[in-house]
């Protein structure tokens, strides 16, 4: 009897692809002002949960810009460098292996 791997191919797009890697962007645009976009890593604490409820957990920042093509440019260039499993098959729509 034999035991082996068979991988799995899922469609994503790009904010799913994001929460599979616990990544996250946040938009934020208050009135007057123009958005600002955050990219960040998302945390696991478990002790984090009440204080996020309460809107006061503050993820690692890993990019912030208020420029939206700059952004995207971002994380296409962070998914391609540090996701090698996800492949852009079309535009904002990635197929990963896993």
């Amino acid at each position: 009897m034999s035991n082996f791997f068979t991988p799995t191919t899922k469609q994503l797009s790009l904010i799913e692809l994001l929460n599979f890697y616990e990544l996250g962007l946040n938009v934020t645009n208050y009135e007057q002002q123009k958005p600002v976009y955050r990219f960040h890593k998302k945390t696991t604490n478990n002790k984090t949960k009440i204080l996020s409820m309460l809107n006061f957990v503050v993820d690692k920042v890993i990019y912030s810009t208020d420029d939206r093509a700059a952004m995207e440019s971002y994380i296409k260039a962070y998914i391609s460098k540090n996701c090698p499993d996800a492949k852009e098959i079309k535009n904002g729509i990635y197929q990963i292996t896993y």
